[in-house]
């Protein structure tokens, strides 16, 4: 990934991590699990955030989803816009959760992956 960045209702982008960074992309992901300092970046530009739970998840207003506007992962010539309403899931009547997650792991160099529930 070359850079992330955010979307506004008006779609002007700023970015938020210009840093070339290496992704695994997993569609069946309920999450978006990101590196730390990804991960701050990202929580200093999003709308609406509450608390931060036992899990390590923020609250965030249910509306937020509603919004127009968009995170934004560029990989070279191509962008991929995920909208904000795709980042929120509601797990209660009063509040949503914000579907983004700190890596708490670490993978030294030479080590395999293992992937839970992967598919060929």
């Amino acid at each position: 990934m070359d850079s992330l960045g955010s979307s506004d209702s008006r779609n002007c982008t700023s970015d938020v991590y210009d840093t070339k960074t290496a992704m695994f992309l997993d569609s069946g992901m309920t999450y978006l699990v990101l590196p730390e300092s990804m991960y701050e970046a990202v929580i200093s530009v999003a709308p609406g955030l509450g608390t931060l739970d036992a899990e390590g998840l923020y609250k965030i207003d249910c509306d937020v989803g509603d919004r127009v506007g968009s995170m934004d992962f560029q990989f070279g010539s191509t962008r991929i816009r995920v909208p904000y309403g795709d980042l929120v899931l509601k797990m209660h009547a009063t509040y949503c959760t914000f579907l983004v997650m700190r890596w708490k792991g670490e993978r030294k160099k030479g080590t395999k992956l293992h992937y839970r529930n992967s598919y060929a």
